[in-house]
């Protein structure tokens, strides 16, 4: 992301430098050509947003995810530590259901989209490996730990086996990049939703998608999985697309519930830790709380200047992280939810 302000510094840095270039000798155009393109790269990666974040296990920390790597912060965020990252664009963060391991996948475009882990605990390497030519866009946990669900820009759904370390089964149906997936219940089924409009529901154990699911009239960004429920056929699921809607849905089964619109494109999106309402981050910078029984906005609040790319609920409470524009993130409790204990 470039702000204004950059593009502006930018182009003034450059007429400077072409009219010194006008006027003195190559030695002197050299030296400008290097100071221009030096003093562009910093203005540009001064501030990139914040693209993925997590609280850990216990809630006390929380990790984040930019172009600047992925560091560990603090209650206060105050920075205790970071991820020895490979990763140029680092794109989903999720810890393991034990709490053991966390996985960070990302990649450089056209080029590579990787998937690393690392122990939480030693933050020390368990594994990297290299999924595809492109960027990888999400990443799940199963819940014993053993697989993780990968998706990304080549339009491929994986399960990487962590026994093995090897891919264990591949879709390739969605026709454009894959944006998020997510375990439905373990150890299937899993749903995918992409660039193509639709949300795909996987069986682990077929090479076809057992269904997908059409309503949306644009993009699909994020979806998230209620933390209620126990049967795989009546979970519910939240997504949302450049189509200013927010979507409820029985994805097993193949039942939209029903849906909300926005006044401006959801961006990212998670639920209360009771399932009631889903916490929506927006690409004007606002943060809406949409209620899933009466698709209501129940509330919104203006937190940044621009995009919200992600968005994460702590273990025990009801707060959330929010990230995004200019390396921003923060930590909030958004009317209505209730901000007690989970138990």
């Amino acid at each position: 992301m470039i702000d204004n302000r950059s593009v502006f510094q930018t182009i003034r840095l450059a007429c400077l430098c072409r009219a010194c270039l006008c006027r003195r000798s190559d030695a002197f155009r050299l030296l400008v050509f290097f100071l221009f393109f030096a003093t562009a790269k910093t203005t540009v990666i001064a501030q990139p947003p914040v693209t993925a974040l997590a609280f850990c296990p216990d809630g006390s920390k929380i990790v984040v995810g930019s172009q600047l790597g992925v560091r560990i912060y603090d209650g206060d965020q105050n920075q205790v530590g970071q991820f020895e990252t490979e990763l140029e664009f680092i794109n989903d963060i999720k810890f393991s259901k034990n709490g053991l391991n966390v996985a960070i996948v990302g990649g450089s475009p056209s080029e590579s989209g990787s998937v690393e882990i690392f122990n939480w605990t030693e933050r020390k390497l368990v594994l990297r490996k290299r999924i595809s030519d492109d960027v990888v866009y999400s990443v799940d946990w199963s819940l014993d730990g053993t697989r993780l669900a990968i998706a990304g820009h080549d339009t491929r759904c994986s399960l990487l086996n962590m026994e093995t370390k090897k891919i264990q089964q591949s879709w390739v149906e969605h026709s454009r990049p894959v944006r998020s997936i997510r375990f439905l219940s373990d150890p299937s089924p899993l749903a995918s939703a992409g660039y193509d409009q639709t949300i795909r529901v996987w069986e682990s154990d077929r090479d076809k998608a057992l269904r997908s699911l059409n309503n949306h009239t644009a993009e699909i960004n994020a979806i998230a999985v209620s933390p209620i429920g126990d049967q795989p056929r009546l979970k519910m699921m939240v997504s949302v697309g450049q189509d200013k809607t927010v979507r409820f849905w029985q994805p097993v089964i193949g039942r939209m519930v029903r849906f909300a619109r926005l006044s401006s494109i959801p961006l990212s999106v998670q639920w209360d830790a009771e399932g009631r309402f889903v916490v929506v981050g927006c690409e004007d910078g606002k943060v809406m709380v949409v209620d899933s029984q009466t698709v209501t906005v129940e509330s919104e609040m203006q937190v940044f200047d621009g995009p919200i790319y992600c968005v994460d609920r702590h273990p025990n409470k009801n707060q959330f992280a929010i990230g995004g524009f200019k390396n921003r993130w923060q930590v909030i409790t958004p009317a209505p939810i209730n901000n007690g204990d989970d138990d």
